[in-house]
């Protein structure tokens, strides 16, 4: 897990499997989980499956979803 807290400021890129962000992140998010908190910023990019956006969190940028890993079934043998 990846905390920036409310003075913390991060110009880069994060890959964790959870972030939370109280202060500022400028740049590129891919995790499992993100949580803008109260007050927390993130501009830039973020890929995500599950995004949580308290209120007067701010996001601006672009958000995109995981590839989702569907199974195929297994294909019974033909005779």
């Amino acid at each position: 897990m990846v905390s920036v807290g409310k003075s913390g400021v991060v110009d880069g890129e994060i890959y964790a499997q959870k972030v939370l962000v109280s202060g500022l992140v400028k740049g590129k998010i891919d995790a499992e989980h993100i949580e803008i908190m109260t007050g927390g910023r993130v501009v830039g990019e973020i890929i995500v499956d599950n995004l949580l956006i308290q209120n007067m969190g701010i996001f601006s940028g672009v958000c995109k979803q995981k590839e989702m890993k569907i199974e195929q079934p297994e294909e019974e043998p033909k005779n």
